[in-house]
């Protein structure tokens, strides 16, 4: 289903598929959030749930309207006051504050601007959609049209790739292109579903 129509199922909170369906399209970017804060993992792993949680609270009475912005930048909002609110609360970070530290977190908070956090969601969420269109496409590959790709992205020469997959230097070039053709409609098709 198409983003727009997976929100409007999701207003639904006890419609278990389609909160399914979104925990799996957007955890990881949740998570791609969290960790660039510099979070410890099991850190991580919390606050993604609680931003999860937020947003089953939420998302019933979300409106979602193109000309006010992105779905993303409306959860990466949200998850960023879950980050604060996970600061604020951790003993550990009081402790620290307590005794005169300002940790890492709090600095982040205080010396970022809105357009760099807008930055960094953005750096984030493009991260997130090509590894999703990779793994995507990648399925869906013969072994040796991804090693070819993979040898690509590692920098390797047409030639030493021909040689090592005992392919022409002609089928190198196309399941190249072909790839990247295949990874570019992925992303464009996700882009238009998430996003």
């Amino acid at each position: 289903p198409t983003r727009q129509t997976l929100l409007g199922r999701i207003k639904d909170q006890y419609d278990e598929e389609s909160w399914a369906d979104f925990v799996s399209y957007y955890k990881g970017y949740i998570f791609a959030i969290v960790k660039r804060f510099g979070l410890e993992h099991h850190d991580c792993e919390d606050l993604v749930q609680s931003v999860i949680l937020k947003m089953w609270e939420k998302l019933p009475e979300f409106q979602y309207d193109n000309t006010r912005g992105k779905f993303r930048s409306w959860l990466a909002r949200v998850t960023t006051y879950q980050i604060n609110d996970f600061y604020k609360k951790s003993t550990r970070l009081k402790r620290a504050l307590e005794a005169g530290q300002l940790p890492r977190l709090e600095k982040f908070f205080k010396t970022t601007e809105a357009a760099e956090l807008e930055t960094i969601f953005k750096d984030e969420w493009e991260n997130y959609v090509c590894d999703m269109a990779w793994g995507n496409v990648r399925q869906k590959l013969a072994p040796k049209v991804e090693a070819n790709f993979q040898m690509f992205l590692k920098g390797q020469d047409d030639a030493t790739v021909a040689e090592e997959l005992e392919l022409s230097l002609s089928s190198v070039r196309v399941y190249r292109k072909r790839v990247q053709d295949k990874l570019y409609r992925e992303v464009s098709r996700l882009e238009r579903e998430l996003n």
